[in-house]
């Protein structure tokens, strides 16, 4: 497969090679670059997330510099966007989902020039209302690239929430309608009084 070249279509496929991966290289466009500058040189992923990427990459910034200095925090972890948001873009499905209700989104609200930390924090407040929802609370399959029946699970899902959520901008009917795991308090408790505690 390295002896080949990848840019002649005619070229044979050796017949013991099963998986061809080929890359689309592209340039990012003018419009988020100012963006993207703050981003790793390298990114896997459809060119229409990098300003997802942007947000959240300012707001973990914001509460490093700000809130704590150790990505290991406690802190870190109660923070709810910043807690879910790898696990949600780790999903492109999902991503394309919360993509497209983002533009939407972005189209509604009042039509005034904001601030990069201000749109950053904008970003925040819809997916606490989106993605977030859909972290570990809807029962939904996990992704899997090679299982189609589970891709065709997920895609009824998310268009399902796509359809609720357009409908009154509000995911609670959603949630009411689905059915949901339950958060379990425990997991997120912690022991004050223990005999570790200081008195």
């Amino acid at each position: 497969m390295f002896n080949r070249n990848p840019f002649n279509k005619k070229e044979a496929i050796l017949a013991n090679t099963q998986i061809q991966i080929t890359f689309g290289v592209s340039d990012v466009p003018n419009n988020i670059v100012h963006q993207v500058d703050s981003l790793p040189d390298i990114f896997l992923c459809h060119e229409l997330f990098l300003p997802m990427f942007f947000y959240y990459r300012r707001l973990l910034g914001q509460f490093l510099t700000k809130d704590c200095d150790n990505c290991s925090s406690s802190a870190l972890k109660a923070e709810p966007f910043l807690a879910t948001f790898p696990a949600i873009a780790d999903q492109p499905d999902t991503m394309e989902m919360l993509w497209q209700l983002w533009k939407i989104h972005k189209k509604n609200v009042i039509n005034k020039k904001l601030s990069e930390m201000e749109e950053a924090e904008r970003f925040r407040s819809f997916f606490l209302t989106t993605g977030f929802l859909l972290h570990q609370t809807v029962d939904m399959p996990k992704f899997n690239w090679a299982d189609a029946r589970c891709f065709t699970d997920r895609q009824a899902k998310l268009s399902y929430f796509r359809e609720q959520y357009l409908h009154s901008f509000d995911a609670i009917k959603y949630l009411s309608r689905e059915r949901c795991h339950p958060i379990n308090i425990y997991s997120y408790a912690l022991d004050i009084i223990g005999p570790h505690a200081i008195i």
